[in-house]
């Protein structure tokens, strides 16, 4: 799995570079391992994510399409948040942490986004507690939408996979 990990971490660092330099505009959130022949690209882009800019992305990774099935994909309502730029755009929004190392006794917190400083967020959690959570030990972070947004579970409806049958 160590391979696996390292090799999707490869795969993300050319992404970005690729998506960066062909789709300016377009941003790449997350590079996921699906399984051991599966990769997601989740990108976004301010002018939202149609079924055209995953089909123009997924255009530029001819080569990774020989080795995977590569699926991109529009963040859905449970975005993923990886930078500190991602974070301080989603102030005052449910999120979805879990961290390396327990904060306040626990790996997995759920809370408002209070504050996104220079190396870290503040969290108010739905225990009423506020949480400092380092930057560096964030494994994973989601917006997490509450059932009264009327927002729950993944939509993945601008997507496109792109399978090579050997």
């Amino acid at each position: 799995m160590g391979m696996l990990k390292e090799r999707i971490g490869e795969i993300e660092t050319d992404a970005r570079s690729r998506i960066t330099r062909e789709l300016p505009g377009v941003d790449l959130l997350a590079c996921e391992g699906l399984g051991p022949e599966r990769i997601r690209l989740v990108i976004d882009s301010d002018e939202g994510v149609d079924l055209d800019l995953c089909e123009r992305v997924t255009a530029l990774f001819p080569d990774l399409l020989e080795e995977f099935s590569l699926e991109v994909s529009s963040p859905g309502p449970e975005r993923p948040l990886r930078t500190p730029e991602h974070f301080a755009e989603q102030t005052g929004e449910r999120l979805r942490v879990r961290t390396s190392e327990p904060v306040s006794g626990s790996k997995n917190l759920i809370g408002t986004l209070l504050s996104c400083e220079e190396d870290c967020l503040i969290l108010q959690t739905e225990q009423g507690d506020q949480v400092g959570i380092d930057f560096e030990i964030i494994a994973r972070a989601n917006l997490a939408p509450s059932a009264e947004q009327g927002i729950r579970g993944s939509d993945h409806s601008n997507t496109t996979e792109s399978e090579v049958n050997a």
